[in-house]
């Protein structure tokens, strides 16, 4: 968690941690901590905020990539994951896919088809909610 707080908005600690190794550790830990949802949300966001908005941010989109990143977070979309780490998932795939070259492993990866299963998921419970609202009034 420190370090997803030492680079939100901070771009000379999101230099520092690129310039170290930090994209590798932090794509490391989450492949070692598996469901561990208290490493892995941290985790995730640390490196959503290491791939934007910094002058090393390709770099880092690139890293997670050639570390072995994106099939862990693509894994990372599915049951059991819950929607705090789902929600962070789909912010950091949405900072990789500013890298071309992070295109076609995605597709390959199988990202598109489950980021489109989320969406709908996430249009039933809104219309369920709202469904649910409006006959208890």
């Amino acid at each position: 968690g420190i370090l997803s707080n030492l680079t939100c908005n901070n771009g000379r600690n999101k230099m520092i941690v690129c310039q170290v190794g930090g994209i590798e550790a932090l794509v490391r830990t989450i492949l070692q901590a598996g469901d561990r949802e208290d490493i892995t949300e941290p985790a995730v966001c640390a490196l959503r905020h290491l791939t934007s908005r910094h002058p090393e941010a390709e770099m880092a989109q690139n890293a997670v990539r050639l570390h072995y990143g994106l099939p862990v977070l693509v894994k990372l979309l599915h049951p059991p994951s819950r929607w705090p780490l789902i929600k962070a998932v789909i912010g950091l795939m949405r900072n990789l896919a500013l890298c071309p070259a992070n295109h076609a492993p995605l597709r390959e990866q199988g990202a598109l088809p489950r980021l489109i299963q989320l969406l709908m998921r996430a249009h039933q419970d809104t219309q369920r909610r709202a469904s649910m609202g409006s006959t208890s009034s």
